[in-house]
């Protein structure tokens, strides 16, 4: 019986062949297969809480929703910064919202958006793109190639 990641001979155990990566039954077939870890999902945590301030659980839920749709478009490592404070509401919240998301337990309300802005404002790269939701206070932009644009 293996403990520790050793088996009964002292050799180490392999992760992935022994602990395969878990995938969740929402995740569409064309996200990689990719679970997050803890500083990981602390780093998106800072992220979302600092650009979801003013938003209520429906605008933290879509903004996660579109910071987790980037990084399946577009893979990149976030390090945990000095801006993960476990103590902070805020951050425990957005946390939350992250953690619903990446469970299934929210469905994608942006259609697969990887960019937004507020709604007040209008950056350059999206005067001639359609937006694809409008939640909270931000528009929401899902890249063309997945059918959500004219």
């Amino acid at each position: 019986m293996p403990y520790n990641g050793v088996t009964e001979t002292g050799t180490a155990m392999s992760r992935t062949r022994d602990f395969p990566q878990w995938t969740p039954k929402w995740m569409p077939k064309w996200m990689p297969n990719w679970t997050p870890s803890l500083a990981e999902m602390a780093s998106l945590a800072t992220i979302l809480r600092d650009l979801a301030r003013n938003e209520g659980e429906e605008g933290r839920t879509a903004i996660a929703w579109a910071l987790l749709n980037r990084h399946d478009a577009a893979p990149c490592r976030h390090p945990a910064g000095p801006g993960a404070d476990f103590s902070d509401r805020d951050f425990a919240r957005a946390m939350l919202a992250l953690c619903r998301v990446w469970a299934g337990d929210k469905p994608d309300p942006t259609h697969g958006a990887t960019r937004f802005h507020p709604h007040a404002e209008c950056p350059p790269w999206a005067a001639n793109e359609t937006p694809c939701a409008l939640i909270g206070e931000h528009l929401f932009y899902a890249p063309r190639f997945r059918g959500h644009h004219p």
